[in-house]
């Protein structure tokens, strides 16, 4: 990979030969003034683990950030990711705290140093750098934290658990810690008693640390094991009670052959319908036939909005951490009104690549179901005939827009 098509922050800091920071954050932090009116609180967020202590996050708008990645590791991500963590960056950043962010019919998210009076949109990710002085070794302790969805996440990264405690106890708790979701631990060599101190001091939601680590429990809490590498997290009003220890693998969870077949062929259809929807424009999408039939638009959200819809009660039934995202329009062409009538087709295609990554992203909560079986969570589908379906409706929905485009009244712009 060129530096080119590397991330903005991959990029900086290569040049500089900058150290890896301490942590990273996701947090709901007053420094920032963030208010939980700006995010779309309640969508699940995705924390994978990967070889060599790299950490990986995904959100629904399709964010990528990668975190102390390696060579290795990067071939094994889904897919370039938006930033990358990589020595230390915030050096070579313009100011402590950084937005990521992307409009509607924009191609790309850019990487900014906040403006408190900016407008940014409910998917943005705020980024900032906070200083925990005091340590054993009297050295600052760099915090970087991220806020995203009402979501929550603190990665240690190579910090141990006594190195946190001690810095803790000799301080009131942050902001950016008073309300944790996620934990991330990298040291393989954290004590139980340093552990169950630093849970008792943060009091998060749940501690996620690495499969080497070679206890099986904390205090009298044992630890829970996910052999794949990815976790879905969410924010939660309920306040924080007892913690949840899990030690999470660092590989992906592989589908078996007739599984990755059927995801296959529902992508390709998919991708074939989004290569239709991205060249029209916003009055394409937004033409009512004089016969009555539906917009393009239309044909994009229904068809987005059925995979979002069958697949989120499947997998909300075997995690609550994904809801149940009911998108669908109405279904009566008189009834119905676009759900954001200024997006262009390009948008429309990404909102559909945006649901086709949530699917495979979550793809492990069908590991056990019979494919030939009514799924749980599911009124009537199967496994095995949603992916059928979804490869039919993506097909059938994509013929029907471009009949229209033959149309006498079809707007040639």
């Amino acid at each position: 990979m060129s530096d080119n098509n590397r991330p903005v922050l991959t990029r900086i800091a290569k040049a500089k030969n900058f150290r890896v920071p301490g942590f990273v954050f996701f947090f709901v932090s007053s420094v920032i003034n963030a208010s939980s009116s700006l995010a779309n609180d309640g969508q699940p967020v995705a924390v994978r683990y990967w070889p060599n202590n790299g950490v990986s996050i995904e959100t629904m708008w399709n964010y990528h950030i990668a975190i102390g990645i390696n060579a290795t590791s990067r071939q094994l991500l889904p897919r370039t990711a938006d930033v990358e963590f990589i020595d230390d960056f915030w050096e070579a950043s313009e100011g402590n705290i950084l937005v990521l962010d992307r409009n509607p019919n924009e191609s790309k998210p850019t990487l900014n140093a906040f403006a408190a009076k900016h407008p940014y949109s409910s998917e943005a990710i705020r980024i900032a750098r906070v200083a925990l002085k005091g340590s054993e070794t009297n050295d600052q302790l760099y915090v970087t934290s991220l806020q995203v969805d009402g979501v929550n996440i603190v990665d240690c990264k190579n910090n141990s658990a006594q190195e946190l405690v001690s810095n803790l106890r000799r301080r009131e708790l942050p902001n950016e810690l008073q309300r944790v979701d996620v934990l991330l631990l990298d040291d393989a060599n954290d004590q139980p008693t340093a552990l169950q101190t630093l849970s008792e001091l943060v009091r998060p939601k749940v501690i996620l640390l690495r499969k080497n680590f070679q206890h099986e429990k904390i205090s009298s809490s044992a630890i829970e094991t996910i052999e794949h590498n990815t976790i879905a997290v969410s924010k939660s009003n309920e306040p924080n009670g007892k913690t949840r220890w899990v030690k999470l693998g660092d590989s992906v969870w592989k589908m078996d052959e007739q599984l990755a077949g059927m995801f296959a062929k529902k992508e390709a259809a998919c991708l074939s319908s989004r290569l239709v929807f991205k060249e029209l424009s916003r009055v394409q999408m937004n033409f009512r036939p004089a016969n009555g039939t539906h917009t393009p638009r239309w044909n994009a959200e229904h068809m987005m909005g059925r995979e979002l819809l069958f697949f989120s009660q499947i997998y909300h039934a075997v995690d609550p951490n994904i809801p149940v995202m009911d998108l669908n329009p109405k279904q009566m062409p008189n009834e119905y009104q676009a759900a954001h009538l200024d997006w262009t087709g390009a948008e429309e295609a990404m909102q559909m690549d945006r649901v086709e990554a949530f699917t495979r992203r979550y793809v492990y909560l069908l590991s056990g179901m019979v494919l030939d079986q009514k799924a749980k969570g599911s009124s009537f589908w199967t496994p095995k005939a949603l992916l059928l379906q979804m490869e039919k409706h993506y097909s059938e929905h994509t013929a029907n827009v471009v009949k229209k485009k033959s149309l006498v009244d079809w707007p040639e712009k």
